[in-house]
């Protein structure tokens, strides 16, 4: 067992349970005891079975679950039969195991959508085709149990998964990988580590056992030799030699072996120069034996994982597959030796444990983990970022001071020890912004939107000056007219034409007032215009745009550079249309706004936290590449999700010369306070998280 080897040994924590503590029970078809199957079947040596005569003498399996008529009543006699023995013995954890025979690849090939899983409706002409292991599968969620599914059988149908990962149920699989297959994915890393080009395998397998009574079928053969061929060609990166006979699996039931599986393998390859070579060997061992040793350790991994608070597929456990599920958007990985590695850290990670007096905040985060898992989160002020970007923000920068000196070092240098290489990162990651948003000098003090905006008022105004915002009515920040009155500036409020500004009576009122700062602080916009079409003369005056809610549509190209458009600088977060970390930044194209907000910002911030510097330089460069495509959907579903609501009756809020949605939010129009919180909540149930604000 891998769990009994040293290097796991030191590994797992002391307090899991042996394996003599374990319950056990099961499903089989056969009526024998355990006593006449260990007989029957030869899977382990005979005084071993002696020893514990008495005892197998006395245990029999449940009868199997099947897909037949008749099957509610048994499914809710098996589900309550379980929860009985888990309270019954103060069980923390259930696991089921699925370690059916192999199924025909027409069962494997149906997709059952036809079948309401969460609700339990199977429609009596799906029984015929419908897959044990789906089932199986099913009553594992039904009872909250964790599931190994140890077959090739495709028990995790997208219905089944995505009910597993809200009801947060543990699951791994598929197809145990116990000798033949195992040696191939320990060997092949070798042929491709050292370039040696395999030109085919041939592997004969004989086995005399249940399992190969049932691999007799044709189609439940060819379900295992594909699982079986998987992992070479994966490995190697190309098919061996041609497609026809590259690589051949063959697999024939010969009884005298019983439980003693027999594998042929010969292996032609070429190294230097093409010269062939060949390698032979001859694998013997006990098909239940082997299974069973991998099946103890995939329960105490799963063991350790519960105890850690872990939830949905233990990926990491693909180490004991042919075919290792994946997260979406993961490869499989088929190496042995990069399998193991993963395993190794999977171990290390679980085996953490916090004082007993942080047992709670363990708790807290392991639900906060679930609650994002289980939710989708349609803030407008929040996004995801990719796991290059996150991977980022973990590492040495993120405990570093990172202070520029606004005098004579040269740009970009840090004056703090050792801090040249820190220095570049940011200088790259404000290069790569502004090259994104078409502006020539970015600066990231700022650690988020909100400094940037009060860095902003502080760098271009003095107590007493005027400032003109945008009232909360038309989309502003709530929280700038306080601040800005903090500091002891007049407020003003910048004109609107419905969702527009009036560009018009602006500029009257600025040539009348001189204000030190025009600043566009909306949070909130339906129209791409009101953010664009300013065109107005103020020579002393700055005009500032917040563009925290509409940054990855100026960078991915939908909207034109607002600095193009009479604008003289930007300020804003990197988190919202932009899947960077949570950073604050400032932009423009004037040498001497960039020299005003280094001088007077200076002694305002201690750190800029550099880690997010090297973070949001990765997303910059991740968006290069797609942000165009990414703005464009950011809009276009949008629309989709308004489109949703009208359906639903209720009342989307449109630019009045427009119908179309032209940015990342969609409005809806409420009877009154009351009605939003409720919709607000009602989303909130049904997992969706939105905010809601009376802006209209």
């Amino acid at each position: 067992m891998v769990t009994e080897s040293a290097e796991f040994k030191v590994l797992l924590p002391d307090d899991l349970p042996p394996i003599d503590d374990w319950i056990l029970t099961g499903w089989d078809i056969t009526k024998e005891n355990l006593l006449q199957s260990a007989r029957r079947h030869q899977c382990c040596e005979r005084y071993l079975v002696e020893l514990e005569e008495k005892r197998l003498a006395n245990m029999r399996s449940r009868l199997a679950l099947m897909p037949e008529p008749g099957w509610e009543k048994r499914f809710r006699e098996e589900s309550d039969a379980l929860l009985r023995l888990k309270e019954k013995n103060s069980a923390e954890q259930i696991i089921i195991v699925n370690l059916a025979p192999t199924e025909l690849v027409e069962i494997q090939e149906v997709d059952n959508t036809d079948i309401d899983w969460e609700n339990l409706k199977i429609p009596a002409s799906a029984l015929p085709k419908l897959s044990i292991s789906r089932l199986y599968f099913r009553l594992a969620i039904e009872v909250g149990a964790g599931f190994i599914n140890f077959t090739p059988n495709i028990a995790e149908t997208p219905v089944l998964l995505e009910l597993a990962e809200r009801r947060g149920i543990l699951y791994c699989g598929r197809d145990g990988k116990t000798g033949e297959t195992y040696l191939k994915t320990v060997l092949a890393p070798a042929f491709r580590n050292k370039n040696f080009k395999v030109d085919g395998w041939f592997s004969l397998n004989i086995l005399g056992n249940a399992d190969g009574f049932n691999l007799q079928s044709s189609s439940a053969r060819d379900t295992k030799i594909k699982s079986k061929q998987s992992s070479l060609e994966a490995i190697l990166g190309y098919v061996p030699g041609k497609s026809d006979y590259g690589h051949q699996v063959h697999i024939h039931y010969y009884p005298p072996r019983g439980d003693s599986k027999e594998s042929w393998n010969n292996v032609d390859f070429s190294g230097f120069l093409g010269e062939p070579m060949q390698l032979k060997f001859n694998w013997l061992g006990k098909d239940s034996s082997l299974a069973a040793a991998s099946v103890l350790d995939l329960v105490r991994f799963f063991r350790l994982a519960h105890q850690a608070g872990e939830i949905g597929l233990l990926e990491p456990l693909g180490y004991f597959f042919k075919l290792p599920l994946t997260r979406r958007g993961h490869l499989p990985e088929h190496a042995s030796d990069r399998q193991y590695q993963a395993l190794l850290d999977f171990v290390r990670r679980m085996g953490v444990r916090l004082p007993e007096h942080l047992g709670g905040l363990l708790r807290h985060l392991t639900d906060y983990q679930r609650s994002r898992r289980d939710c989708l989160s349609m803030h407008a002020s929040e996004n995801r970022m990719t796991q290059g970007t996150a991977l980022l923000l973990a590492g040495d920068l993120a405990n570093r001071y990172a202070l520029k000196d606004p005098g004579n070092t040269p740009p970009g240098d840090i004056i703090f020890g050792n801090s040249q290489p820190m220095g570049r990162i940011i200088t790259f990651c404000e290069k790569s912004l502004g090259s994104l948003i078409g502006a020539e000098y970015v600066n990231l003090t700022p650690i988020s939107g909100y400094v940037a905006a009060d860095c902003l008022l502080y760098a271009f105004c003095d107590p007493g000056q005027t400032v003109f915002l945008v009232d909360q009515v038309h989309g502003g920040h709530p929280e700038m007219i306080p601040l800005a009155r903090q500091f002891g500036l007049e407020v003003r409020f910048i004109p609107f034409d419905s969702m527009k500004p009036n560009v018009r009576k602006l500029q009257k009122m600025v040539d009348d007032a001189k204000p030190a700062l025009v600043y566009f602080n909306q949070s909130d916009a339906l129209v791409l215009d009101g953010i664009t079409g300013l065109s107005m003369t103020a020579s002393e005056t700055v005009v500032a745009l917040d563009v925290s809610h509409v940054l990855g549509l100026v960078a991915g190209g939908l909207v034109t550079s607002p600095l193009n458009t009479g604008y003289d600088c930007l300020v804003g977060s990197t988190h919202k249309t932009f899947p960077g970390p949570h950073k604050g930044f400032f932009a423009t194209r004037s040498q001497d706004l960039q020299n005003r907000f280094i001088m007077r910002t200076k002694n305002k911030i201690s750190s800029s936290h550099p880690h997010h510097a090297a973070a949001l330089a990765f997303a910059c460069e991740e968006y290069e590449v797609y942000g165009t495509e990414y703005a464009r959907r950011l809009v276009q579903n949008a629309e989709v999700l308004a489109k949703a609501f009208e359906n639903e009756g209720l009342s989307v809020i449109r630019a009045e010369e427009t119908s179309i949605i032209e940015t990342n939010q969609v409005w809806l129009r409420a009877a009154d306070k009351n009605q939003a919180v409720q919709w607000f909540r009602r989303l909130e149930d049904g997992g969706i998280f939105t905010n809601y604000r009376e802006l209209v």
